[in-house]
């Protein structure tokens, strides 16, 4: 083997570890990238699922606490289920007997707030769920005293404000939460002014007139039990909200695991792991799935005098000489090309949709890198030769390739027995 003055090679330094066992290597680094894939699970991918699982039953949580509560605050407030206690000022007017009796006379309002005292179930009253009084503004002041400085304050903003839509509230008293509404009563109709005025005797300025205040509706209800309820059943639901949002990533995350195993055990099952090219059944594979004439030329090329370097230097530098080999016909065929490794030292090139000159050109360029190339092997320096077979064809049916192969293994021969380290055609 003739040696090329060091400024005309291209040195590639291989480090032996990398190819004492080039089967085991790839495999390692293989399982490595498969482990990698599994392992981005934990820790920090459970972190994420669990911090998004929390969120789902956080906001759930919220949602349906917002979504309960306004559900009890309607049911609290429900004009139908009031438990009335008339109580000071002008509402003393309206008894149980002239309300009765009123035959048309009294306003609509009055008939209706009796009507509300008579369709009550009354047993709600003695649970202690359900208190409702109704205070009255004789006078322009609040005669009935407020039971804390909350209703005196809600009261007051319903004279000086015009509120004309109930308000409500909620607090704590006595370790209880409690609802409170409170609805005002405004004076609309001359015929329950004239009634109030008469009644009460006022006179002057204190007579009420259309627009003013004349009384609130006070409600308060003990909501205590319903919202803890409320919050255990939202505990509940969120809780398996959380349970679910963990099980369904999860799935997903396995799901995608296996579709990338699936693909990774496909890429080792159709791939030549020194080399990187695709094996002899994937390119019989991807020939098979050719449909309609071709016009292209396959190349057998086979590594001179092999067997003298795996006997000289061992097989871990014969591993570094066919990897080299390998770099040399990528660096120089196309994208489209398809390269195989099909036995120990021989490759199959597929020059896609290439004439005679065009696959001749490819080959001897192939055939000038190997030459070029000297590979560094404990301080020991190996260069190699390859004799390349070729045969073109030109819409021709894919079916013919095994006349093909044979016609190209035997051109491969042939420029062996010319010397070797060149290309017959």
């Amino acid at each position: 083997m003739t040696l090329m003055p060091p400024n005309e090679l291209l040195y590639i330094n291989l480090s032996i570890q990398c190819h004492h066992d080039w089967k085991g290597c790839n495999v390692k680094k293989n399982e490595e990238k498969l482990t990698g894939q599994v392992n981005c699970l934990t820790p920090l991918c459970s972190i994420i699922i669990l911090a998004i699982a929390s969120f789902s039953a956080i906001s759930i949580y919220y949602y349906l606490s917002q979504l309960h509560r306004e559900a009890i605050v309607s049911d609290a407030t429900n004009e139908g289920g009031l438990v009335i206690k008339l109580s000071q000022g002008f509402v003393r007017a309206y008894s149980d007997f002239e309300a009765q009796y009123a035959s048309g006379k009294l306003p609509n309002p009055a008939i209706f707030r009796r009507h509300a005292l008579q369709l009550t179930d009354l047993n709600s009253l003695f649970g202690g769920s359900l208190f409702s009084e109704v205070v009255g503004f004789p006078g322009k002041a609040i005669r009935l005293e407020p039971t804390d400085d909350l209703m005196h304050e809600q009261l007051l903003m319903l004279q000086t404000d015009q509120v004309k839509s109930m308000k409500t509230t909620i607090f704590t008293r006595n370790g209880d939460t409690i609802l409170r509404s409170i609805w005002p009563f405004y004076a609309t109709d001359n015929t329950c002014i004239n009634c109030h005025n008469k009644v009460l005797g006022l006179m002057g300025s204190e007579q009420w007139k259309i627009g003013d205040l004349m009384g609130a509706q006070v409600v308060e209800k003990n909501i205590q039990q319903a919202l803890k309820k409320s919050h255990n059943e939202t505990l509940f639901v969120s809780f398996l909200v959380f349970l679910t949002v963990i099980a369904v990533i999860y799935c997903l995350i396995f799901v995608r695991h296996q579709i990338l195993l699936t693909k990774q055990l496909k890429t080792l099952a159709n791939t030549d792991p020194m080399t990187g090219c695709m094996n002899r059944r994937e390119m019989y594979n991807k020939i098979d799935k050719i449909q309609g004439n071709v016009t292209g030329a396959i190349l057998i090329l086979d590594i001179d005098k092999f067997k003298k370097v795996n006997d000289n230097y061992g097989h871990a530098a014969g591993d570094a000489v066919i990897q080299s080999v390998a770099k040399c016909i990528k660096s120089v065929t196309r994208e489209t090309d398809w390269t195989a490794r099909i036995g120990g030292e021989e490759f199959l090139i597929w020059l896609h949709h290439a004439s005679q000159q065009q696959a001749e050109k490819i080959a001897e360029n192939i055939r000038e890198q190997i030459e070029l190339v000297v590979i560094e092997f404990e301080e020991k320096t190996i260069q190699c030769t390859a004799s390349i077979g070729l045969y073109a064809f030109e819409d021709a049916s894919p079916e013919q390739f095994t006349t093909w192969f044979s016609t190209a293994d035997t051109l491969l021969y042939k420029a062996k027995s010319k010397g070797r380290n060149n290309v017959v055609s």
